[in-house]
């Protein structure tokens, strides 16, 4: 939605953090991986070697620094990749408090993202089928 709005380097954390919330429970489903291919294409980036990507600390620590735009884009993007085997488990959402603490925004933030990711999520399935793309 918004990563091509990021710097260079701030999609390159990006990468790195939405990798980490892919694992953050132990399992990356295949809808997980789908999700870091689209995020790759959104941003122009090759696909990761999920093994050999920027540390969470750097890739935070360079977040931190981030306005608090792009540090809230960074918290929806990675709330999506949280949740897009449709799950929020104990794990990821521990995940997603410790993220929040580490680039710099208030926790209570996480709640309002996370309604409007599944409001926008409602939407776009319905216009899916709308249009005949119940697949997506």
């Amino acid at each position: 939605m918004y990563l091509s709005l990021l710097s260079d380097d701030e999609k390159k954390a990006f990468l790195g953090i939405a990798v980490y919330a892919a694992k953050a429970n132990d399992e990356v489903t295949e809808v997980e991986k789908d999700m870091l291919r689209a995020y790759c294409q959104e941003m122009s980036l090759p696909e990761p070697d999920m093994d050999h990507v920027i540390s969470y600390e750097d890739a935070t620590s360079l977040i931190s620094s981030s306005d608090e735009p792009h540090k809230k884009m960074i918290m929806l993007e990675s709330l999506g990749m949280l949740e897009a085997d449709r799950t929020f488990d104990a794990a990821e959402h521990s995940f997603a408090n410790k993220l929040a603490d580490d680039i710099g925004i208030d926790r209570e933030t996480i709640p309002v993202l996370d309604s409007l990711l599944k409001e926008y999520m409602a939407v776009l399935e319905k216009i899916n089928r709308a249009v005949g793309l119940t697949n997506r």
